[in-house]
């Protein structure tokens, strides 16, 4: 049985959200954008982990069914999915040079992180007004494209 979790069911889910996030920015609904905006922001890094080997995305807390999963070593995926989130998975692509690193000097990374916490909130709490994330996700989709070897056009489309 193939793994649910691939590259190209984690770059096509990212850019399915990423229209998502879009189309709730041009609706002026920053609590959806926010959500559907996070959602493509923890694919996009998990599909470029994927692409350097599946174990990466295996969140460790005692159970290996995820790891052993992903290294070939059993078929069928466990039934329940569990991967690392959104700020481990950036962290992991900070080490590997695919991200900026946090820094004193790094806005777009302390708003990368920014982005990631807002979506945890409004998926928990909701949120007031809040700035803009448009260009924080336009710049980490940008910095990523490379990555993926794709073009702009081709995750934006229309």
């Amino acid at each position: 049985m193939e793994s649910p979790v691939t590259f190209g069911r984690l770059y096509e889910g990212a850019k399915r959200f990423a229209r998502l996030a879009m189309e709730a920015h041009a609706e002026e609904d920053q609590e959806v954008f926010l959500l559907h905006v996070g959602v493509g922001v923890e694919r996009l890094p998990k599909a470029a982990l994927v692409l350097v080997h599946p174990t990466l995305l295996t969140e460790v807390n005692g159970k290996d069914d995820m790891l052993l999963h992903f290294a070939g070593a059993v078929s069928k995926p466990p039934t329940r999915l569990r991967t690392i989130g959104a700020l481990p998975a950036i962290g992991q692509l900070r080490k590997m040079e695919v991200l900026p690193e946090r820094s004193k000097s790094s806005s777009e990374a302390d708003d990368l992180d920014g982005l990631i916490e807002l979506r945890n909130g409004v998926a928990h709490l909701g949120t007031g007004d809040v700035e803009d994330y448009l260009g924080t996700f336009v710049a980490t989709v940008d910095r990523l494209l490379p990555h993926f070897r794709q073009e702009a056009g081709s995750f934006w489309e229309s």
